[in-house]
C-alpha cells in the first residue's frame, strides 16, 4: 500500500472575470461558455490567456504522506481556499489531477457539505454515510458530536436556521470526530467564538498525534508552528515553498515585509470581509514621526490603528500582537481597553486607537504587528489576517566591552542595576 495520502499533479484552477450579464441562459448558452472556457484554458497553458480570466492556483504539485500534518500559507488570495476546495472535490480543477486516498473530512466555508433542509441531526448522519460509514457508526459517534458542538437544543431545528457560528460548530464537529483518515481544515474558524476556536485547535492537535493526514490553511503562525510538520507557501496561485515549518514561516513573512508597501496595505483592508459591526480604515507604525520597516531599539515605536463602528457594540477590543517572525510565537498582545474597569458600549463614530511600544524593550529582531479586534466573550472580527512586518536594529544600546553580546529572548530590556558589596 502506498505512504501517499494526497497527491496533486499540476493542478490549476481558472476563472473567468467580468463575464456576461445575462441572467438566464439556454444549453446551447451553458455548452458555447463550457467550450470558451475550455478553449481559454488551452491557450492559458503556454500564455497568460485572456484579460478576463485569472489563474487562481497553478500549476501545483506536491505529495502528502500519510500521518504528514500540512500548514497552508500565503497572503490574502493566494489561492489557499481554491486549493483546498480541489483536494476536497467541490471545485473541479481546470487543468491537472488530485488524487485522494482515504477517508476525508473537511471544514471549509460556511454550509460547506451540508444539506441547509436538513435539521442538525439529519446532517450528522447524512455526513457521515458520505464518508463512508455505517449507522451504527455514525450512532456511537453521535453523543461526542453533539456534546462537542453545543448545539443540542437545536438538533431537530433545519440548518438553514442556524447561524454561522452555530453551523461550523457543527460543521468541525462532524468532520472532525467522524475518524477521517484525512482532514482538510480552512480558516473558516475565525467565524467561532473565541473559547471554541481554543477547542478546535486543541482537537486538530489530538488528531495530528493521532497519526492522521491533516492540512490546514492558517495565517496563525503559532498554530502553525505547533501543529504542523511541513509548510505549502502559496504566493499568486503558485507554489513557492514547501518544506521544513521553520523556514517556510521565515518566507511568508519575508515575502510580506518586500511585498506590503502601505499602499498595498490598503487594499489588504478593503479585501477584509464585510462586518455588520467594525470597519478596519488604516493601520500606521511610525517612529519619531516617520513611517518605516525599520525601527531603532532604543526608541519607542508608534501604533495607530483608525476604525469605524457601525453599530453599537458592548466589549469590543481593538489592538494587536506582536510576533517574532522566525517562528510566529507571540511576544505580547495589547488592547486600547487592558487599562479599563469595566467593560463599555462604544457607540457608532469613526475612532483613532494609538499607544507606543517602549524604548528599550524589544531586541534586534524581525517582529511583526498582528491585528486582533474582537467582540468580548462573543467573537473575533479581525484575526491573523492584517499584519505589519518589520526588523528593529541595533542602537549600541548595551556595552561594547564583549564581543558576544547576541542576546537570547524576544525581549531584552535595558535595565538598571544596583552593585553594592555585601561584606
Amino acid at each position: 500500500m502506498s505512504n501517499i495520502a494526497i497527491k496533486a499533479s499540476n493542478i490549476g484552477k481558472l476563472y473567468q472575470i467580468g463575464g456576461s450579464t445575462v441572467r438566464y441562459q439556454t444549453l446551447r448558452d451553458n455548452l458555447a461558455s463550457l467550450l470558451r472556457l475550455r478553449a481559454s484554458s488551452k491557450e492559458s497553458e503556454t500564455s497568460d490567456g485572456m484579460d478576463n480570466s485569472i489563474w487562481a492556483v497553478r500549476d501545483v504539485s506536491f505529495d502528502v504522506y500519510r500521518g504528514e500534518v500540512v500548514g497552508l500559507i500565503g497572503r490574502n488570495g493566494a489561492g489557499k481556499s481554491t486549493l483546498l476546495k480541489m483536494l476536497a472535490r467541490i471545485t473541479e480543477p481546470t487543468k491537472g489531477r488530485a488524487e485522494i486516498f482515504g477517508r476525508v473530512g473537511c471544514l471549509l466555508e460556511v454550509g460547506t457539505g451540508f444539506h441547509q433542509e436538513l435539521t442538525g441531526r439529519e446532517n450528522i448522519f447524512f455526513n457521515g454515510s458520505v464518508l463512508g460509514l455505517k449507522y451504527n457508526e455514525i450512532k456511537r459517534k453521535f453523543d461526542e458530536i453533539v456534546d462537542f458542538a453545543g448545539v443540542e437544543q437545536f438538533l431537530d431545528t433545519p440548518v438553514k436556521r442556524y447561524s454561522s457560528g452555530m453551523q461550523v460548530r457543527l460543521a468541525f464537529a462532524v468532520a472532525a470526530h467522524l475518524d477521517p483518515e484525512i482532514l482538510l481544515v480552512d480558516e473558516v474558524l475565525a467565524v467561532g467564538d473565541i473559547a471554541f476556536q481554543q477547542k478546535c485547535l486543541n482537537r486538530v492537535g489530538e488528531i495530528a498525534k493521532s497519526g492522521r493526514t491533516v492540512i490546514v490553511v492558517s495565517h496563525n503562525m503559532t498554530s502553525i508552528a505547533r501543529f504542523c510538520s511541513r509548510v505549502f507557501l502559496l504566493d499568486r496561485g503558485c507554489l513557492k515553498y514547501d518544506g521544513d515549518v521553520k523556514t517556510g514561516i521565515g518566507k511568508y513573512v519575508g515575502s510580506t515585509k518586500k511585498n506590503s508597501e502601505f499602499k498595498n496595505l490598503k487594499k489588504e483592508l478593503a479585501a477584509l470581509p464585510q462586518d455588520p459591526d467594525f470597519e478596519l480604515l488604516n493601520v500606521i507604525v511610525i517612529q519619531e514621526g516617520s513611517p518605516s520597516r525599520r525601527f531603532m531599539s532604543n526608541k519607542p515605536i508608534s501604533v495607530t490603528i483608525e476604525y469605524r463602528v457601525r453599530r453599537q457594540v458592548t466589549g469590543l477590543r481593538v489592538g494587536f500582537d506582536l510576533k517574532r517572525s522566525d517562528t510566529g510565537i507571540t511576544a505580547f498582545r495589547s488592547f486600547h481597553d487592558d487599562t479599563d474597569t469595566e467593560i463599555v458600549a462604544t457607540q457608532p463614530g469613526h475612532y483613532v486607537s494609538e499607544t507606543q511600544i517602549p524604548a528599550e524593550l524589544l531586541a534586534e529582531k524581525d517582529y511583526f504587528i498582528d491585528i486582533s479586534v474582537l467582540i468580548y466573550n462573543i467573537r473575533w472580527v479581525i484575526h491573523e489576517q492584517i499584519v505589519y512586518p518589520f526588523s528593529v536594529i541595533p542602537s549600541n544600546r548595551h556595552s561594547n566591552l564583549y564581543a558576544d553580546k547576541k542576546y537570547p529572548g524576544t525581549v531584552m530590556p535595558l535595565m538598571k542595576w544596583n552593585t553594592c558589596r555585601a561584606d
